[in-house]
């Protein structure tokens, strides 16, 4: 059976998943299943200690039945780009939804799947500066 999957980061921002995860479980009667980049513990925003279920690489899209990530400042910085936009194209390609949540939607938007889709994000500029930003921290 299909679980909702929600990627799990030092800084996440833990409030943003409260109901969804609350109601996917209570009247979904979904498994929810927590990912980590790595399989150490993760702080939240609120200070909420996590060990991740398991991590990016051994998501296998087909048990997703939703993909959640949530805001935190670290979609402003330097993350494992290249780890999760590896994941994100291979649920877009199997039309799995992922829900990016705030600032979320820029690992998206970096990772190419934004173009031409509406989505909730913050204003086109934000999402053009932090991708900008991001750019200008790898080449240095």
């Amino acid at each position: 059976m299909a679980k909702a999957y929600v990627l799990l980061f030092d800084g996440y921002a833990d409030w943003e998943l409260g109901h969804v995860l609350a109601e996917l479980r209570r009247h979904g009667k979904v498994e929810v299943v927590s990912v980590g980049f790595t399989d150490r513990a993760v702080v939240s925003m609120g200070g909420l200690r996590v060990i991740p279920d398991t991590i990016l690489s051994h998501v296998d899209p087909q048990e997703v039945l939703i993909f959640i990530i949530p805001g935190g400042t670290i979609w402003e910085g330097e993350y494992p780009a290249a780890a999760l936009e590896q994941i994100l194209h291979r649920l877009e390609e199997q039309r799995i939804p992922i829900a990016a949540i705030c600032a979320a939607t820029v690992a998206v938007a970096r990772g190419g799947l934004l173009h031409g889709r509406k989505h909730t994000s913050n204003s086109k500029e934000y999402l053009s500066k932090c991708i900008e930003t991001i750019q200008k921290v790898q080449i240095m």
